[in-house]
Parts: C-alpha cells; sequence; structure tokens
C-alpha cells in the first residue's frame, strides 16, 4: 500500500516538473521571438541603408519628397518588417500558448496519478478488510450460537442428534 502511495507522489511530482520545463519552455519561446524581431528589424535596416546609398552612388536624387520613389520603398520595407516582426510574435504566441496548454494537462495527469494511487491503496485496504471480515464470519458460523449447544446441521454431518447417519456419507 505504502509502495502505491510513494509511486503516485513520484509521479506527480515528476508530472509536475515536466510541467514546470513546458512553462520555461512557453516563456522563452516569446523572448526568442522578440530577439528574432530586433533582429530582423536591424538587418532591415541595413538593407534599406545600403539600398539608399545604392540609389545614390546610381545618381538617383535622395530627397524629402513623400511621394517620391525612394521613400516609397523605404516605407514599403518598413511595412514588410513590421508585418514580419508581427508574424514571428504570433507564431511564439501559438507556440506558448501549446506549451502552456501540455503543462496545464501535465499537472492535471500527475494529480491524477498522485489521487488514482492514494485509491488503489484504500482499495486494497479495504479488500484486506473485507477479507478478514469474511474469514471471521466464516469462524463466526462454524460457533454454536448458544454456549453448550451444538448445531443440528453441525451435529448431523457427526450422526448425533437428530442427523441420520445416512447425512455423513452423502
Amino acid at each position: 500500500m505504502y509502495s502505491s502511495q510513494q509511486q503516485g507522489k513520484f509521479q506527480k511530482d515528476m508530472m509536475g516538473y515536466q510541467s514546470d520545463l513546458a512553462r520555461q519552455r512557453a516563456k522563452l519561446a516569446e523572448q526568442n521571438a522578440e530577439i528574432q524581431a530586433g533582429r530582423l528589424a536591424e538587418q532591415r535596416r541595413q538593407q534599406t541603408a545600403a539600398g539608399m546609398a545604392g540609389f545614390a552612388t546610381n545618381g538617383l536624387l535622395i530627397d524629402d519628397a513623400p511621394a517620391s520613389a525612394l521613400n516609397i520603398w523605404e516605407q514599403d520595407m518598413a511595412a514588410e518588417t513590421a508585418w514580419q516582426q508581427e508574424e514571428i510574435r504570433t507564431q511564439a504566441m501559438y507556440e506558448a500558448w501549446g506549451l502552456n496548454a501540455n503543462a496545464s494537462m501535465l499537472t492535471a495527469q500527475g494529480s491524477m496519478a498522485r489521487r488514482g494511487a492514494a485509491l488503489e491503496m484504500w482499495g486494497a485496504g479495504l479488500s484486506g478488510l473485507s477479507g478478514a471480515a469474511g474469514a471471521g464470519a466464516a469462524i463466526y458460523g462454524m460457533l454454536p450460537s448458544e454456549p453448550g449447544k451444538v448445531s443440528s446441521d453441525y451435529a448431523g454431518a457427526a450422526g448425533t442428534h437428530g442427523g441420520s447417519a445416512m447425512t455423513a456419507y452423502a
């Protein structure tokens, strides 16, 4: 019985450990997404700067006019970067959600394992008590109901007190 209880505790502890690991992975996924989004922004700034330098090298006039080809290209690069950053964050959010859901399931599974072991322990104890009670009832049934008096069924098998001699051989 004690081993069932210890096994249930062990399973609960292991599921708790696995749950904690899944939650840590969820946090790391979100942190990693922010790192990737930052790297993407830096790469795009470098690409934009290199593109602007390339345009200037080829003699394209760089001005502040909002409708100039360079400004529109630069705005497109910024918009695409923002969209890709959001995609990175969204994917990380889904990954973190899945890991957190798995962590919750592991926690519940550990609790059920512990509870199942406790119920198994109680069941084994009750089974033992039931067996003992059954043995006690069997012994009690063999004892005379009144001290000094032998029941007719018991005595009949021995061929005395009203039982027939044939029942002893039947």
